[in-house]
């Protein structure tokens, strides 16, 4: 699939995008967290195409624009100034919302019609229906219902308020000849919320800092980012119609279903890894006799186990993520069956500290259910994963008082 490149902004569009970085990493400058780190290096924007879109948005109006939601399920809403807002009902043809989620994944490029066209209906036609008018039409009518969807929720929301607040008319579609994407007006919400807190934790590791420890300004992004991902990319639609893997239709979503899992599971990983760091530092600060200390060292303990144990149940609970895969010729098992084993080790390894092994088969009998269930039980653990858990298991249960 050719790249376009993304469209070139306006110096106002620059200087908004200019002033939201100063705004949001402002409070990162010269800022130390408990491991006395500054995060301080810049971020270059062109990185994200969400970026640019959402400083075209802001360049278009702050008061009117279209949500659009593709975490999890794919919604739309229309928002009105003072605060207005209506629910889009989306026509429920899945072709047509496949096309509002591409043109999403993508806001802030523009792409060309023939590219669309083949990533959602040019595999699953046969025959004369491959023809390009047939495709011509059933691009259009997807371009002609999600219009619709639209004008009809502002006009419902203008007889609603007795006045007009917003055109009618409005298009969330923009063209040039072939080229084609979502409009400035349009702001694609829960993907830039993603992209704007994962662009702390790219400071971060840019910088070389996450190879050390976790700072705190990463580990309050990381939360923030999990609470924004309400679920996988187009989860619910891919579930009533589900992408067939071992053909190309629909091969598309694959691609945005592993790049956002992957900043997902970063997070989990930052999260959990600075709640041990924490933990840990109280072994070399504390007495044993520092009975507040030991309190909130069990405390970051129990966090990261149950973090942990996220990032163990997510990282291969879905099979369109490309990184998920077991035991192929001359690869072995992807990249999230092995931090997954990684992580499910270090939760029992935690709950095993904490006196709580009574947990650890719970926990590890979920997870192996899990890893049979979705690799069609083509998978093994490793010696070293039934180790930990065998040493967890071997741990005498304690009840400790929280009191």
């Amino acid at each position: 699939m050719r790249k376009n490149k993304p469209p070139k902004i306006s110096q106002h569009a620059a200087e908004l995008m200019q002033r939201r970085r100063q705004r949001f990493y402002g409070p990162l400058e010269g800022k130390k967290d408990h491991y006395n780190i500054t995060l301080s290096r810049p971020i270059i924007p062109s990185a994200s195409p969400v970026a640019i879109a959402a400083a075209q948005a802001a360049e278009a109006s702050t008061n009117t624009f279209i949500s659009i939601t593709l975490l999890q399920e794919v919604t739309a809403a229309v928002h009105a100034p003072g605060g207005i807002f209506r629910n889009v009902l989306l026509p429920l043809n899945p072709k047509t919302l496949q096309l509002l989620a591409y043109l999403g994944w993508k806001h802030g490029t523009m792409v060309r019609r023939d590219v669309l066209l083949e990533a959602i209906w040019g595999y699953q036609r046969t025959g004369k229906e491959t023809t390009k008018e047939r495709l011509r039409w059933a691009f259009e009518g997807a371009l002609k219902s999600l219009r619709s969807a639209i004008r009809e929720t502002i006009e419902r929301l203008n007889s609603e308020n007795k006045e007009v607040l917003l055109n009618p008319q409005t298009d969330i579609f923009m063209h040039r000849g072939e080229l084609w994407g979502l409009s400035p007006i349009c702001r694609v919400e829960d993907l830039e919320k993603v992209e704007q807190e994962y662009q702390i934790i790219l400071e971060a590791k840019n910088s070389g800092v996450l190879n050390s420890i976790v700072p705190k300004p990463v580990k309050d992004a990381s939360d923030r980012l999990i609470a924004a991902y309400s679920g996988d990319f187009t989860q619910k639609l891919n579930q009533f119609y589900p992408v067939d893997m071992c053909s190309y239709p629909n091969a598309w979503e694959r691609e945005p279903i592993t790049y956002y899992r992957e900043r997902f599971l970063q997070a989990i990983w930052y999260a959990a890894e600075y709640e041990l760091q924490v933990g840990k530092r109280f072994d070399d600060e504390c007495s044993a006799s520092d009975v507040e200390s030991r309190h909130k060292q069990r405390g970051c303990w129990g966090r990261a186990a149950e973090l942990y144990r996220m990032y163990a149940m997510s990282a291969c609970n879905n099979r369109l993520d490309t990184q998920v895969f077991f035991k192929l010729r001359n690869r072995g098992d992807g990249q999230r069956v092995a931090k997954s084993e990684q992580a499910i080790r270090l939760c029992v390894m935690l709950l095993s500290k904490l006196g709580k092994s009574y947990l650890v088969d719970e926990t590890y009998s979920a997870y192996y259910d899990l890893m049979m269930d979705i690799s069609d039980e083509n998978w093994e653990p490793s010696e070293e994963t039934l180790k930990e858990v065998q040493l967890a298991r071997e741990q005498p249960a304690t009840y400790w008082s929280e009191g």
